[in-house]
């Protein structure tokens, strides 16, 4: 009875919850000012346990869902958008799901939200970062936060947008990027300059500890901006471990390969059909 008192439902109440009330209840709720609800929501819970909100993290999910949805187009109701629900970039890997995204930012001082937007279900991360940001600096009052996301906000238009506001930021360099090939290159003949940042115990009992060292890179970023390199030796561990797993399979294979050359009836009688 923990969830029904908390909502302040009694007994009787709650036995009469299903989910075609709820549903109902749904309808008048989206009918509602719901930024103006949530925004005071937000405001009160920063205000009353003075929630810090100098660092602030963002993300994005898709939430696949069952059935057609035919009428879920986009089409606005009573003067407000509506979300497509449709088929995008599954991060559930189901994509014969269709589905929506949603995207949300919280604070680093006990998680929590200050601000959510639900979007189309084929938006790509990218260009949702400035928008984000807008909604955060209208309800927060505030251009100085630190806004930490995933490579998708290494963009140069999301990152001259909160640049230009006096923000800061923290993101990772996709792969493709021409600064990764660079340092990748470089360190063959380099030694960065590591520093400690970040000691923790092994996960496991025995196990070395994890360790996080940090090389600022002698070179900006192709938008002007500092890059830091992180060494994690948990993800060296990992790596290893991962490269042995596939260099074990291609000595097998090897060996299959020798055996069958080796037999009387191969039919591998060619050195292109050998390779």
């Amino acid at each position: 009875m923990g969830g029904p008192v908390r909502l302040g439902l009694a007994a009787p109440e709650a036995a009469v919850v299903n989910d075609d009330r709820v549903g109902r209840a749904l309808e008048p709720l989206f009918d509602a000012d719901r930024a103006s609800l949530l925004t005071a929501v937000i405001l009160s819970a920063v205000e009353r346990f003075g929630v810090d909100t100098r660092e602030l993290h963002n993300d994005s999910t898709a939430v696949s869902v069952q059935g057609v949805y035919r009428a879920a187009t986009g089409t606005p109701r009573g003067g407000k958008p509506t979300p497509v629900i449709t088929f995008g970039h599954s991060k559930d890997h189901r994509p014969n799901l269709k589905q929506l995204v949603g995207i949300v930012t919280v604070a680093a001082d006990r998680a929590v939200p200050v601000a959510y937007r639900l979007a189309d279900g084929n938006t790509p991360d990218d260009p949702t970062h400035v928008p984000t940001g807008e909604h955060v600096v209208a309800l927060l009052g505030r251009t100085d936060y630190l806004y930490i996301a995933d490579s998708k906000l290494a963009s140069g238009t999301a990152m001259a947008h909160i640049a230009a506001r006096g923000g800061r930021f923290v993101t990772v360099l996709p792969r493709r990027r021409g600064e990764d090939r660079w340092f990748r290159d470089w360190i063959h003949t380099h030694r960065p300059d590591w520093t400690e940042a970040l000691r923790r115990p092994g996960a496991r009992t025995g196990e070395p500890a994890q360790v996080w060292s940090v090389a600022p890179a002698p070179l900006l970023s192709a938008e002007g901006y500092r890059v830091i390199w992180v060494h994690s030796t948990a993800k060296a561990l990992r790596d290893a471990a991962a490269r042995q797993v596939r260099i074990e399979a291609g000595a097998a294979a090897l060996d299959a390969l020798a055996a069958k050359l080796a037999g009387p009836r191969c039919r591998l009688t060619t050195q292109i059909a050998v390779e």
